[in-house]
């Protein structure tokens, strides 16, 4: 199989229809300089994934569970800047409520014994 290219995205837009789901991944330009006009950074798009609903909503699953098995490895959960959740309309609490899952309901960090996984252990 050939090499692919590996990219490094800090920006994504997602558009959601009945039938599917389609995720732009890119790179967002830096702010202007001090002095500069403001202007919103640019998005410079490098990636498309087109996906079903039922498998967009398997993977935020997964990739849930692998950033809270990384957070219980390090012993240190990972913070997002109010300022950040704010620009992309997360109030600090909706984040809070998500990430703080009760005990019984909180997700294994491994999956279960015999099942096929999905991500590397």
């Amino acid at each position: 199989m050939a090499d692919l290219p590996v990219l490094y995205c800090d920006g994504f837009e997602i558009s959601l229809s009945a039938f599917g789901a389609l995720l732009r991944f890119g790179a967002r330009l830096p702010l202007p300089a001090q002095g500069q006009p403001a202007a919103p950074p640019a998005f410079i798009e490098q990636v498309r994934l087109g996906m079903g609903l039922p498998h967009l909503k398997l993977a935020v699953a997964i990739m849930v569970r692998e950033i809270m098995r990384h957070e219980a490895a390090l012993k240190q959960r990972i913070e997002v800047p109010d300022d950040v959740l704010q620009s992309v309309g997360l109030p600090p609490t909706v984040w809070g409520q998500f990430w703080a899952m009760p005990p019984k309901q909180e997700m294994p960090l491994a999956p279960p014994a015999g099942a096929m996984a999905l991500v590397p252990q």
